[in-house]
């Protein structure tokens, strides 16, 4: 999963209530992301503590943390059935690079041209990662395997985000219009492109954008994401071509129909699952983050905190398309 706009709306919201309520200044506050799961039922996501952005797994309920090596943050994008990672860190300078990790073998992800510009998503059972990379309003998507970098995109788009792929190759994601006015999911089946909205998608005074974001699919061809109507999120999924819409929202779905993603409650985040229509909400124990109890500061700086000063540049992406606002 990316970080999400309303992540970023509620820490700046969170924010300003911390400065003007000295009250509930101390109080804990919990994020966990859930981002991926494989067919074993094992999950990978990210939690935030004071430090920063932590990868983890969950195996069963018990919960691993990643930290790539020398990085100040790092965040879990994929897990396949042998347990192999994908993910991005950012580095000691601020450097954005993706990396996948086999088996505690960690190797880093710089698009050709894109050095500490480059994050990467989704894998499936072949290591196929997808990584995207952008510097400015420059910006390619690609399929990394074995060392070699494969470009990929809708044309007539702006840029395309690929967010996850199935062992068929059959990658999904979104696009952004020309201009960053709409945003649409996709499949891409061996380079065919197939760009949709969730019917109930629309727009709204003060959100003039349609807006429809596909973050997994498994081998069945069913995929999960969000839509919006006006500013208001809501999670989909979509089997069969029959979309239906969901509580929360939605990062991946197994190969058995599990599906897992974040959900908000208040401030705080949770991973949670939804196997047969039941939802079950965890945290990972150390997602923690305690907001100082002497001045507090500003709410813009204290949002910064919350997100781990992590995913600046995807932020910047979605700044792009207006969806801050969402």
């Amino acid at each position: 999963m990316t970080l999400t706009a309303k992540t970023l709306a509620l820490a700046i919201a969170g924010a300003a209530a911390f400065t003007g309520s000295p009250a509930i200044a101390g109080a804990v506050i919990h994020e966990t992301d859930a981002t991926s799961i494989n067919d074993a039922g094992v999950i990978a996501g990210s939690f935030f503590d004071n430090a920063g952005a932590h990868g983890f797994v969950d195996n069963n309920g018990v919960f691993t943390t990643v930290n790539v090596p020398g990085a100040k943050q790092t965040q879990i994008s994929g897990i396949n059935n042998a347990g192999v990672l994908s993910g991005y860190y950012v580095d000691a300078s601020g450097g954005d690079h993706g990396f996948i990790d086999v088996g505690g073998t960690i190797t880093t992800l710089d698009a050709p041209g894109f050095v500490g510009a480059t994050t990467a998503y989704g894998l499936n059972n072949s290591n196929q990662v997808l990584v995207f990379a952008g510097i400015g309003t420059t910006s390619a998507a690609y399929v990394y395997s074995n060392g070699a970098y494969t470009p990929f995109g809708a044309l007539g788009e702006a840029d395309t985000l690929g967010q996850g792929i199935n062992d068929a190759g059959v990658i999904a994601g979104f696009v952004n219009d020309p201009g960053f006015t709409n945003t649409h999911g996709f499949t891409d089946t061996a380079g065919t492109f197939d760009v949709f909205d969730e019917p109930n998608a629309a727009t709204a005074p003060g959100a003039p954008y349609l807006n429809t974001e596909v973050e997994g699919i498994n081998n069945l061809g069913d995929l999960v994401g969000y839509y919006n109507i006006g500013v208001t999120r809501y999670g989909f999924e979509r089997s069969g071509g029959v979309f239906t819409t969901l509580d929360y929202n939605p990062t991946d779905i197994n190969n058995l129909g599990v599906i897992v993603g974040t959900t908000e409650d208040g401030l705080d985040s949770h991973g949670f699952t939804l196997i047969d229509g039941v939802y079950s909400a965890f945290d990972d124990p150390d997602a923690n983050i305690t907001p100082p109890t002497g001045p507090v500061p500003e709410p813009s700086t204290w949002a910064m905190m919350i997100l781990g000063f992590f995913g600046i540049g995807v932020l910047a992406q979605r700044k792009r398309r207006g969806l801050l606002a969402a």
